[in-house]
């Protein structure tokens, strides 16, 4: 008996657009200790969803990553205040900031193109009082 395997048709992946584009966050998900260029780190990542949508209607899905922590210079902090549009205060900071709180809010991310690589490099808060919310098509990690 023979076993034929045939190569499976790739078809050429849609990018999202570049440039500031409307989004929403869709899921935060705590991805444990990670190995980094800095040694292992207790990470996270921020899930958007696109306004935009591929060719299909299938909107598109970005991820974030990031050290778990506020300080500071860490880039999550850094990215929060953006999106807030404030700093934190130091009481803020006392207790805490529960990152799923972001779940369902709305955002603009400036996307560049890296060699074929979509890469998120800043989110701002929405412009203008726009708000863009989940198409649905996400299911968060902690529902799968």
């Amino acid at each position: 008996m023979s076993l034929v395997i045939t190569p499976k048709q790739q078809k050429e992946k849609e990018l999202a657009p570049t440039g500031l584009q409307p989004a929403v966050a869709v899921d935060v998900v705590d991805l444990g200790i990670q190995k980094t260029s800095f040694g292992k780190r207790s990470m996270v990542s921020i899930v958007f969803e696109l306004q935009a949508a591929d060719s299909e209607g299938n909107h598109f899905i970005l991820m974030r990553k990031y050290s778990k922590s506020l300080h500071p210079k860490s880039n999550l902090r850094g990215d929060l205040e953006h999106w807030r549009g404030a700093p934190f205060s130091d009481g803020e900071l006392q207790k805490g900031f529960d990152l799923e709180k972001v779940v369902g809010q709305p955002c603009m991310l400036y996307l560049e193109d890296r060699d074929g690589f979509i890469a998120i490099e800043s989110i701002m808060p929405p412009e203008g009082g726009a708000v863009y919310r989940p198409s649905g098509q996400y299911t968060r990690v902690k529902d799968r």
